[in-house]
């Protein structure tokens, strides 16, 4: 008898334990979701906001309260490119567009809905008000108007703000806010991928069109951490003294299951994400270990590697003081890295852009830009911009017949590169005639697949061994004979043949001669 009464006083002692332990479980959980609130509670712009914890509380329960026989909407508001906002205008003046269009969401709902802020840049509006599909495309253009509406934030700013909007009913696109706001972001995000200032409305097959879509998203996000994005290089030749310039760092993606992936598959989502700027600091640490190593192999050649940038990395405030680190860290030469600034004239205007440009030029990289205008005026003011090697692009050679406007205004910008002491490079070289095309125009620098395509960096050092691309640029200072009258043609063959054959004695000496027209 007693043992079965110490037993049963065991057996209420572990009881007793049991409850004691997940009552405490209970409480902390409770505190800390409490401290949640009012930490959310701290980062409402607006008074009327709800937190982002009571939002959820709120559609959960109103779900279950009305089961399926009631209905409800929910918009998804997120504002547009806010990362690049932020560094266009500051963060201060971003944070003003976000209140303003807060304070308009709820002077906009006078009480009939829940408005919550769910990220930096977006909100959540929960309306419980019955809708048909014309009513949910009216809502919807109005929230896209009252994004769209900061003129009196952005007064002094030549700058628009858009919104993309993803749009859910219930119980039609999710009975659980996990399923209802799951469905919004790809609604939001479909508006987003195809150039925001739009809403979708979710439906069932949504999901399946754009499962792939988002999938990849996630995909391209991730391979970065995963080690999967890598470097190629394409040639750059000094065609005058027949040598490597240097090389061009180009951004690849090496999927495990699809191969190598160019960037103009996966560029953008990186900007979208925001993920644009960490490859910037990546790809700089990639390409500096390269020169290094190269200049190991190669100590009295002055190979020099490019790498692109884009605008959303310029924008990035602090990129420079990163860039100025990554230069510590390796204790890079700087004067031989360029770094290309795609459309530098459409944005040189960007505060953040001139700012990190200058920075960026004083630690001594070399700074290249493409996408200049053949007219007077862009040739002419280019002269004044911190710019050191001038790049025409692939469009430039698409229409070289008889083009006497173009071969005017590029013979305005090889003198104008000679006098100010640049680097004119021409890319998109393909065959034979491109080459020919631009040595005749003197420019003395070329790259393009007529060459070489874009390799991995362990190529690199056979690539300068080998010395492949000689005869390719010796053959095309030799010019074939042109088209000649019959009457002309035996006055002129002698001189023709003879300065052809001078050029050949020249070319078998290692030397670039000059074409039969007397330019080098």
């Amino acid at each position: 008898m007693i043992l079965i009464t110490s037993i049963g006083a065991m057996v209420l002692t572990g009881l007793a334990i049991v409850v004691t332990i997940v009552l405490c479980v209970f409480l902390v959980h409770g505190i800390r979701k409490e401290n949640e609130i009012l930490n959310e509670e701290k980062d409402v712009l607006v008074d009327t906001l709800l937190p982002k914890t009571r939002m959820r509380e709120a559609i959960n329960t109103y779900a279950t309260k009305v089961g399926n026989y009631g209905t409800f909407t929910l918009f998804y508001v997120a504002i547009d490119e806010f990362a690049s906002l932020k560094q266009v205008v500051g963060e201060d003046t971003a944070q003003n567009v976000v209140r303003s269009i807060a304070e308009r969401l709820v002077r906009m709902y006078k009480g009939q809905a829940n408005i919550a802020q769910f990220e930096e840049n977006s909100f959540l509006v929960f309306d419980k008000r019955e809708y048909n599909y014309d009513d949910l495309q009216d809502a919807s253009e109005r929230l896209l108007d009252l994004v769209s509406d900061n003129s009196q934030v952005l007064s002094h700013e030549n700058i628009s703000v858009t919104g993309s909007i993803g749009v859910a009913t219930y119980p039609t696109c999710g009975v659980t806010f996990k399923e209802l706001f799951s469905n919004l972001q790809l609604a939001s995000y479909i508006a987003s991928r195809q150039g925001g200032n739009k809403y979708i409305i979710y439906y069932d097959e949504l999901k399946e069109e754009e499962s792939g879509n988002l999938e990849y998203f996630n995909e391209v996000r991730n391979a970065m951490t995963k080690g999967e994005l890598t470097l190629f290089y394409q040639p750059i030749f000094d065609l005058k003294n027949n040598s490597i310039f240097g090389f061009e760092a180009l951004v690849r993606w090496n999927h495990p299951i699809h191969g190598i992936i160019p960037p103009s598959k996966f560029i953008s989502v990186l900007e979208q994400s925001g993920d644009i700027v960490y490859l910037a600091r990546w790809s700089l640490e990639q390409v500096i270990r390269m020169q290094q190593e190269v200049e190991q192999v190669f100590p009295k050649k002055d190979i020099k590697f490019t790498l692109n940038l884009s605008v959303k990395q310029m924008m990035e405030e602090g990129m420079s003081d990163d860039f100025r680190k990554i230069v510590r860290k390796y204790n890079a030469n700087t004067h031989k890295i360029i770094l290309e600034v795609a459309q530098y004239a459409m944005f040189e205007k960007m505060n953040a852009v001139r700012v990190n440009l200058l920075r960026l030029r004083d630690m001594g990289f070399l700074i290249s830009t493409d996408g200049l205008g053949l007219d007077y005026a862009s040739i002419t003011q280019i002269e004044t911009k911190p710019i050191d090697i001038l790049k025409l692009d692939k469009d430039f050679l698409a229409d070289t017949k008889d083009n006497l406007m173009q071969e005017r205004y590029v013979q305005m910008l090889v003198e104008s590169c000679k006098k100010t002491n640049r680097t004119l490079i021409s890319e998109g070289v393909e065959n034979k005639d491109n080459l020919s095309y631009i040595i005749n125009n003197d420019i003395d620098f070329a790259q393009g697949y007529y060459f070489s395509k874009p390799f991995p960096g362990i190529d690199i050092v056979n690539y300068v061994h080998s010395e492949s691309w000689k005869k390719l640029v010796r053959q095309a200072y030799v010019k074939p004979l042109d088209s000649t009258p019959l009457e002309n043609l035996a006055q002129d063959n002698k001189s023709i043949i003879e300065k052809n054959e001078k050029g050949l004695d020249n070319i078998n000496a290692g030397v670039a001669p000059n074409d039969i027209n007397g330019n080098v």
